[in-house]
């Protein structure tokens, strides 16, 4: 009666590498997500300090800048 009875367990069939390998790699895939989502925040960042950089200098340089004379 024993041997009729089927495994309902993937040990059983020899996959386990397969699901081991796929968790793995699953778990690389998330890091590696995660760790773009943060260089992408970081560039970001930076981008817009870069941007307000540049307007300070623009309204500097537009302070600065004299007056063009008038056309007749």
């Amino acid at each position: 009666m024993e041997s009729n009875q089927q495994s309902l367990t993937l040990s059983s069939m020899g996959l386990d590498w397969v699901t081991t390998t796929h968790l793995v790699f699953i778990v690389l895939f998330a890091i590696g997500a995660v760790a773009i989502l943060i260089w992408g925040r970081h560039l970001r960042r930076k981008r817009q300090q870069a941007d307000a950089r540049i307007e300070e200098n623009n309204e500097a340089v537009d302070d600065d800048a004299p007056s063009p004379p008038p056309t007749p």
